[in-house]
């Protein structure tokens, strides 16, 4: 049977070292979720045009299926930092013409490198706000993250919606006319909860007094 949907994680900078780390850090007995999927894959995300990756040309990698230059997002390798490449549609552009529907969900700015390969085209990544209006374009049924900073408000992005707080995400499955941008943050989403946070820290300085 077809599946019913996919769902893609992209861990930022995983692989097989950290993933290694993981397996020798966790408690005993203790298995990484990931060691009890039934399959596994490898994917080359290493760049075409320096020793270590960045983020774009990785991103690419994964959302084009081509390993392309630092910097470059949804162009070959023949990018350069002053000069665009050849377009090269991503995943999500694919599924579309499929009647396959596309959302991308982070804790980064939407503009971000990651994110933005599933939608841009551009030889030079940083240009963040550029990318802000290349998302305008782009075939997702759902853009979530941060980054409003990017995207400042009074902007006409219709035919997208911008939501601002997620609890005024639209309910029920998504359709082919679904264009929702949810921008959460100024720029990236906290990455820990600051009330948990103040909670561990409050209870290690009580632990450290009783033990002093």
């Amino acid at each position: 049977s077809k599946p019913y949907s996919a769902v893609l994680l992209i861990g930022d900078g995983l692989g097989p070292a950290y993933v290694a780390a993981a397996r020798h850090s966790r408690p005993s007995g203790v298995e990484l979720a990931l060691d009890r999927m039934p399959h596994t894959a490898m994917v080359q995300t290493h760049s075409a045009s320096h020793l270590v990756t960045d983020s774009a040309a990785a991103a690419t990698a994964m959302a084009c299926g081509e390993l392309t230059t630092n910097s470059a997002l949804g162009q070959d390798a023949s990018a350069r930092p002053d000069s665009p490449g050849k377009r090269i549609e991503n995943l999500a552009e694919w599924a579309a013409d499929r009647g396959i529907l596309v959302g991308v969900v982070t804790n980064t700015a939407v503009t971000d490198a990651t994110p933005a390969a599933w939608y841009a085209h551009t030889h030079h990544w940083h240009d963040e706000r550029a990318n802000a209006q290349q998302s305008r374009k782009s075939r997702l049924s759902f853009l979530l993250g941060g980054g409003a900073k990017y995207m400042p408000e009074g902007e006409d992005w219709s035919p997208w919606q911008v939501v601002r707080d997620p609890s005024r995400l639209p309910s029920g499955p998504a359709t082919p006319e679904m264009r929702v941008l949810g921008l959460f943050a100024h720029e990236h989403l906290p990455y820990e909860n600051p009330r948990e946070q103040l909670q561990l820290r409050l209870r290690a300085l009580a632990e450290w007094g009783l033990r002093a």
